[in-house]
């Protein structure tokens, strides 16, 4: 069917049911329904960036619950289609707001499925029947990433189905569990109370990081040195001194090059 700027003009919604008629349904129910398809075609009008068209309520069709809506906004032609598509792909393809109002309108019919007809002005579809079916649900997206940290295994727990976790505090802030096989857990249990240095895995996400796997774990031999670093700085604060420590740490690379 071609599709041209004035022929999608009109949205056929109807419960699809047996039997079914316009007496069958609820007031409640209907507004709920009508409530639910408005903000449906605005969240694809600011989805599309124009504004949205306004609907009318212009026929209720005998022999089933259908409902004509019409709209003489300019751009209501190619909102329809933007929300008949959506409909069709179940929101493959569209923003959360688009997806949360169908649902919404999917969960607005408590006695039968929903069916969208668009139809030009004489009433004629323009294009197949789409039923209302659940959006298709988001999934973020998020990869593996490995890195080595320094902390201190405060940790070696045995879980269900022989999980063992090693848990690590780990320099910087905060604790987190690793999921370890048999050797890394029983290395990690031998290190219990040190300072180590491990090859761990935490899985990214757009808003988050999980921990995931240690790879290995070993002794930190710079922990030592490191401390006793942090304990002289502690000392020279408490007596009024400021450190800058980028500077010490160039004078310390020159007198070890002298």
């Amino acid at each position: 069917m071609a599709e041209g700027r004035g022929k999608w003009c009109k949205l056929e919604v109807a419960i699809e049911g047996d039997g079914l008629s316009p007496r069958d349904v609820n007031v409640r129910h209907l507004a709920e329904l009508l409530q639910a398809t408005a903000a449906a075609v605005d969240a694809v009008a600011l989805e599309e960036g124009v504004d949205p068209p306004e609907l009318r309520l212009v026929e209720i069709r005998t022999g089933s619950a259908a409902y004509d809506l019409l709209s003489q906004h300019p751009d209501a032609p190619r909102v329809f289609r933007g929300f008949y598509n959506a409909a069709k792909t179940r929101g493959k393809k569209n923003g959360a707001p688009v997806r949360h109002a169908l649902a919404r309108m999917h969960h607005s019919s408590r006695i039968g499925s929903i069916r969208i007809v668009p139809r030009d002005a004489k009433g004629a579809p323009r294009a197949k029947p789409v039923h209302l079916a659940p959006p298709l649900e988001e999934v973020a997206a998020t990869f593996e990433a490995a890195t080595e940290v320094h902390g201190r295994v405060t940790g070696v727990i045995l879980g269900r189905g022989e999980k063992t976790v090693v848990r690590l505090r780990i320099d910087g802030g905060g604790t987190d569990d690793f999921v370890a096989d048999a050797s890394v857990a029983e290395s990690a249990a031998r290190l219990f109370g040190r300072n180590v240095t491990a090859t761990v895995t935490y899985e990214i996400g757009a808003d988050s990081e999980v921990a995931g796997h240690i790879e290995c774990v070993t002794e930190w031999d710079g922990a030592d040195l490191f401390d006793a670093l942090r304990d002289a700085r502690d000392e020279l604060a408490d007596s009024g001194v400021e450190i800058d420590v980028g500077a010490w740490l160039d004078e310390l690379d020159e007198a070890a090059r002298d």
